[in-house]
């Protein structure tokens, strides 16, 4: 990572006063000590510009617990912006134009397509920490937001601003809270389970509706494959056992005695041109080693 020096020449610094952290978790003695950190902040000037640029701040050498509810927070307490949304280096992509909302309206309507309930997993960790000195990129609500957010720090470079004490513990609370969402309870790990089939179930289901859908319509010579007694079958399966039929009526040999009485003679031939080829190159051996004086 580039000095500190080097960056503030291109970023804003904004000091920042981090709590200390006590081996049970909350603040005090006996783990981390509180420590100051520095946060680089600059207009996000990516590659490829988009239309969200001009309202978002690349933030740099963000702590490992950091969430998007710690810059909400951290931002308005320095006197800037309302913040839209955060993206993290390791996060979901920028968001995108919005679209006209009665438009999309009127396309949802017009699909069918199948609801599957999304099955919320099973979480271990109570959040995600990132990796030592990421990034992120703040959205906030307009130009003029992200605009005054950069005065705001730059008015409060000597002062240290409060990181926000938000979200879960840290230290050891962190891991005993682990420990216990490793091991979830019989309902809820019950309720998973049946949330996960009931979707497995209705995605079968639709399988089955759109096949038969795909029975219904011609195949590529024109034909449509004719079911009954509540029966149907695929037009792949009928395809398939003609194929197989075909080639066993084709693999069907030795059934008449003419058949075999033909077999029997045309190894006899092979054997016998075999035979006289072998003698041939017998003779031809003994020639070979004949002696001749001179």
């Amino acid at each position: 990572m580039p000095s500190a020096t080097k960056l503030a020449k291109d970023y804003h610094l904004l000091p920042l006063r981090l709590p200390a952290i006590s081996k049970g978790g909350g603040g005090g003695g006996g783990g981390a000590p509180e420590a100051t950190h520095t946060l680089f902040i600059r207009k996000h000037t990516p590659r490829i510009p988009s239309v969200h640029d001009a309202r978002a701040l690349y933030v740099s050498n963000l702590p490992a617990d950091a969430t998007e509810q710690h810059l909400r927070t951290l931002f308005t307490a320095v006197g800037g912006g309302l913040v839209e949304s955060v993206v993290f280096d390791d996060g979901p992509i920028p968001p995108a134009t919005p679209a006209a909302p009665a438009a999309a309206a009127t396309d949802s309507k017009k699909r069918k397509r199948l609801v599957v309930e999304v099955v919320e997993e099973l979480r271990t960790w109570d959040r995600p920490l990132h990796r030592s000195g990421s990034n992120a990129v703040v959205y906030f609500v307009d130009d003029a937001s992200s605009t005054a957010t950069l005065r705001a720090i730059t008015k409060s470079r000597k002062t240290p601003a409060e990181w926000p004490a938000v979200g879960p513990a840290l230290g050891l609370a962190r891991y005993a809270q682990h420990h216990r969402l490793r091991f979830p309870q019989s309902a809820k790990l019950q309720e998973s389970v049946d949330a996960f089939m009931a979707a497995f179930a209705e995605a079968e289901e639709e399988a089955k509706r759109a096949a038969a859908r795909r029975r219904q319509e011609p195949d590529e010579d024109g034909f449509v494959t004719v079911v009954g007694r509540g029966r149907a079958v695929p037009q792949e399966a009928a395809k398939e056992a003609l194929r197989k039929q075909e080639e066993k009526k084709a693999e069907v040999k030795g059934f008449y005695r003419f058949q075999v009485r033909e077999e029997k003679k045309a190894k006899q031939l092979e054997l016998l041109a075999k035979f006289e080829e072998d003698r041939k190159r017998v003779e031809e051996r003994k020639k070979d080693r004949k002696f001749r004086p001179e």
